[in-house]
Order: structure tokens, then C-alpha cells, then sequence
């Protein structure tokens, strides 16, 4: 699994749907799985606005923290056709899909269906509808601060004939 966001989004199809292992992640040139599935496919990531950025001390150091959130545009994908995509737009209102939802901090903004009609598939009669979900998560990045303990200057004060040298050293205790 490349995404934890994908398997999460993932679980929430198989959820929707009452249907364990139902779902796969989509991936260039991977085999088609067997039967009636639904696939899931990260398609972009984006921050809507500016995040917040801390600096907090740890007994180890300091360290700077960044939270915001992200929209995540998934594309799924069902073998089945509309009963299975209509299932899933109407399971984000169950109170179980709903509880997993903010367990694993992940709110559904909107869905749109796509089309996916292409003259190969209408040949081969392989119904394939698609929706777009975004998401809403929250991110958090952590990234430790280095600590000057020990600083250096050097340098000489010049009067006249007179060379004065200077040496300032701090160092933290």
C-alpha cells in the first residue's frame, strides 16, 4: 500500500458499501482483479489555506511543529455500475460510516460523478462508473531544531598604534 489516506479511504468504501475487501487501491498497469470490485485512486492533494506553525520545547531540545489541514480528491471506481456508486454516496449518513470517519480524522466535503464511457469499454460492455470524493484531513509535520551551544567571535579593536585583541565565547550550561 503506497497511502495511508488511500487504504483509509479504502476502508470507508468497503464500510459504505457492508462489502469487507471489496475495494483495491487503483495503480498503473495492475492486474484487474477478479469479480466485482471497486477501486480507489488518490488524485490530488491540496492545502486550502495557511497553516499553523510552533515552536515547542521538549526535554530533548526543541522542536518545530506545522498543522493544517488537506483536501484529498479520490476517484472511485465500481465495476457494478450505479446501484454500488449510489450505495456509497448514501452510506456517508450511516452512523457507522460516519464514527469511523472521525475516528480516523477524515471528513467527506463532496462527491461528483464522472463519466468513463469510452468506446473500448462500450465494446467490451464493462460498465465502469466513477465519483469524485474530497476529503478533508488534518497534517502534522515535526522537525527537530538544532541548538547552537557554543558560539565564537573573534576580532581585533584598533586605536592608534594599538592593536587590542578581542575573543567572546558564550556556551550554554
Amino acid at each position: 500500500m503506497e497511502n495511508d489516506d488511500t487504504l483509509k479511504a479504502m476502508r470507508l468504501v468497503d464500510l459504505a458499501l457492508d462489502r469487507p475487501k471489496y475495494t483495491y487501491e487503483m495503480r498503473v498497469n495492475a492486474p484487474k482483479p477478479p469479480g466485482d470490485f471497486a477501486a480507489v485512486l488518490l488524485v490530488d492533494e491540496r492545502n486550502p489555506g495557511r497553516d499553523k506553525n510552533e515552536v515547542i520545547e521538549t526535554p530533548d531540545g526543541f522542536i518545530n511543529r506545522t498543522t493544517g489541514v488537506r483536501i484529498l480528491t479520490f476517484q472511485v471506481l465500481f465495476t457494478e455500475g450505479i446501484p454500488m456508486s449510489s450505495k456509497f454516496i448514501a452510506g456517508f449518513m450511516r452512523p457507522d460510516v460516519q464514527d469511523y470517519m472521525v475516528s480516523n480524522d477524515l471528513a467527506v466535503l463532496k462527491h461528483k460523478k464522472l463519466e468513463n464511457k469510452t468506446l473500448t469499454l462500450e465494446t467490451n460492455w464493462e460498465i465502469r462508473e466513477s465519483v469524485y470524493i474530497e476529503c478533508l484531513v488534518r497534517r502534522t509535520f515535526e522537525s527537530g531544531i538544532s541548538i547552537i551551544e557554543t558560539v565564537e567571535a573573534k576580532g581585533q579593536y584598533n586605536e592608534g598604534d594599538m592593536d587590542v585583541p578581542i575573543t567572546i565565547q558564550i556556551k550554554e550550561p
